[in-house]
This record gives structure tokens, C-alpha cells and sequence, in this order.
């Protein structure tokens, strides 16, 4: 698409999730700043589409991914 592509939360609950397919890859870039409870209910929402996801995510000292998310 290009260097000025993006997207929002809410495109990818509307058209992106939707139309997505077991062959198709997902991968969430955050920070353990971000609300974990929301990115664990994507997570899990991509989860009923495909398997073939993968993660990123910056941390500070200090700060650790919970046990949750890391089982997802």
C-alpha cells in the first residue's frame, strides 16, 4: 500500500477481521504501556480467524509481558 498506509483499531475490526482467512497473518506491534486488556481481546478475536500470528512489543526496565498474553 505504501509508505502512508495505515490503519485504526476500529478498520481492523470492521473490514480488516472480517474478510481475514486462515492462510492470513496478523502481527500486533505495542508497548506494555498500552492497555493489555485490550490488545489480549484482539488477540483473541484474530485467534478465531487464523493461527499464523505474531507479536512485538517494547518494554522499559522493569516491565514484563503477563502470563496471559504471552500463552496467546
Amino acid at each position: 500500500q505504501g509508505p502512508q498506509f495505515s490503519f485504526s483499531q476500529e478498520d481492523l475490526l470492521t473490514c480488516i477481521l472480517p474478510s481475514l482467512t486462515e492462510i492470513g497473518t496478523v502481527v500486533f506491534i505495542f508497548t506494555l504501556d498500552d492497555n493489555l486488556t485490550e490488545a489480549q481481546v484482539l488477540v483473541e478475536q484474530v485467534k478465531e480467524k487464523t493461527a499464523h500470528i505474531q507479536a512485538l512489543a517494547h518494554s522499559t526496565v522493569g516491565q514484563t509481558l503477563p502470563t496471559p498474553l504471552r500463552k496467546l
